[in-house]
Formats: C-alpha cells, sequence, structure tokens
C-alpha cells in the first residue's frame, strides 16, 4: 500500500478525532488555545525598488503541541501560507527551519514544538513606489494543523500596515536566528577536472538503502553525529532509528550514510 495512501488515511483519522477547525480573525497576532500566531516584518535595508524584504509567521505551542514541516512525514500536513500583497510585491517560498522528528508510535512525523518561525522572501519590483499614503497593506491567509494526540485544522487571517518605506529591524535577532536553521548551499568540490555538488545520493541495487554523500560541511561538525531530514516525502523510512537502521560514519571531511527507503514506496518519485 504506498505511504502517500497511508499518509491521507492517517491523517483523516486524526482530523476525525479531533475538534472541529475553527477560523481565527485578527490583525498581526491571531491566538487559539493551542497556538499563538504572529505576522511580522523584516526589512533591515527599507522596502526599496529591486529589493528583497521578509515577511514571517512566528508560531508559539502551547507545550506538547505540535505543527508540521514541509514535509510532514507519516502523518500531518505542512502550514500553508497565502498572500495577499499590493501590485510590485512577489512573495517567495517558505524558508523552512530545520525540524525535530516526532515518534508516533511505530511511524514518525516531521514539526515543530515551542517557538518558530516561517519567515519568506519578498522581492519588490523595480519600478516599485511606496504609497504615498495609507502606509503598504500586508495581508496573509494561513492554515495549520496543530496536534497533540489528537489533531484540529486551525486557520487564521493576518494583516499588517508598513507605515513607511523606513528600515524594519524590530525583529531582526528572530530572522536571522532562523536563517541560520534555514538549509544551506553546500559548497561545489572539484574532482577529476569536474566540479560536482556537495551532496550525492545513490540507492542500492536492491531498492532499500539510499546512501548518502556529503562534502563540505563546517570543520566542526566533523566526528559528530547527525541527523537527516528527507525534504522529500514517502521517500525514507522515517521511523528509522540511528545506530539500528541506519549508519553514519565520516571518511574524513566526507559524511556518509546508510538510511532505508520507505517499504511501503510507491511510485512517487519515479527517480531518486
Amino acid at each position: 500500500m504506498p505511504t502517500s495512501f497511508i499518509r491521507f488515511a492517517l491523517t483523516a483519522l486524526l482530523l476525525t478525532l479531533g475538534l472541529t477547525s475553527h477560523a481565527q480573525i485578527g490583525g498581526a497576532t491571531v491566538k487559539t488555545e493551542q497556538v499563538r500566531a504572529e505576522l511580522m516584518a523584516h526589512a533591515p535595508q527599507g522596502v526599496q525598488a529591486g529589493q528583497t524584504f521578509w515577511l514571517g509567521l512566528q508560531i508559539a505551542h502551547q507545550p506538547h503541541w505540535h505543527t508540521y514541516w514541509q514535509n510532514p512525514g507519516d502523518s500531518g500536513l505542512p502550514t500553508q501560507l497565502h498572500w495577499t500583497l499590493p501590485a510590485g510585491l512577489a512573495a517567495g517560498d517558505i524558508a523552512w527551519p530545520l525540524p525535530k522528528k516526532i515518534p508516533i508510535g511505530t511511524l514518525a512525523n516531521y514539526g515543530y514544538e515551542g517557538r518558530l518561525l516561517l519567515a519568506v522572501p519578498i522581492t519588490v519590483s523595480a519600478g516599485f513606489q511606496f504609497p504615498a499614503s495609507g502606509g503598504l497593506p500586508l495581508q496573509l491567509q494561513a492554515e495549520w494543523l496543530v496536534c497533540r494526540q489528537e489533531c484540529i485544522p486551525q486557520e487564521g487571517r493576518f494583516s499588517l500596515n508598513l507605515a513607511s518605506a523606513a528600515p524594519q529591524k524590530a525583529h531582526a535577532a528572530l530572522f536571522e536566528t532562523t536563517q541560520k536553521l534555514s538549509p544551506q548551499t553546500l559548497p561545489q568540490l572539484q574532482q577529476g577536472g569536474s566540479w560536482i555538488t556537495g551532496g550525492q545520493t545513490q540507492l542500492s541495487d536492491d531498492g532499500q538503502q539510499l546512501s548518502l554523500r556529503v562534502h563540505g560541511l563546517p570543520a566542526s561538525w566533523r566526528g559528530q553525529t547527525l541527523s537527516a531530514f528527507p525534504v522529500t516525502a514517502s521517500v525514507v523510512h522515517n521511523a528509522a532509528v540511528q545506530g539500528k537502521d541506519w549508519t553514519q560514519s565520516w571518511q574524513g571531511a566526507v559524511w556518509r550514510a546508510q538510511i532505508p527507503v520507505s517499504p511501503e514506496r510507491g511510485d512517487s518519485p519515479a527517480s531518486m
């Protein structure tokens, strides 16, 4: 049975056991019994034509509750952000910060507890002009699934008005910390007269194991035990335990790992 079907069935069951979805409408902040969510802006250079600034949704969870990463794992749903922005502004993809593995019996999900920020780059067009009056209105419709033993689908409508194009730095430390927890591009390595990317993945002949080879990691990481999180869903065995089901090792500056493929993997993705 494909993992995608299992994930759908588990999520449907969780939603059935949970409470009714409810929408919250607020200004920059929305509160439920499980989370406090706030829309924030970070524009260290101001809102200028041809530049990029950041918007982010900070979610603070009550103890023992969690929401999900872009790959939720064996069940769950990722948080969705839908923007309504003035002409000349374009929202990019969420810069998902590092999640944690959340075991559930023989399964495992990927998500967040405590406090996190989902930051999104906002590109300003070359011909953009900040409104002469009334400020810059920014609106967000967000949807998230928050779970403990039960799961509750929630949504919130957020609005934020920037009074001027001046720099916005009130949340600089938060955005900078989140950026450090987001994926970084590894440097290329010259090998045999050609350049190769910072990581390679190979599927074993029997289709049961993924072999990872990663170089260009910080020198201070060498010899340490690392974790691997699959961005693509329905590929690896999410509940596999390090040291028991999958292994890792260092060979000089190169980190290697053997991670089991999901036994229920279907036809997607067709190529790995």
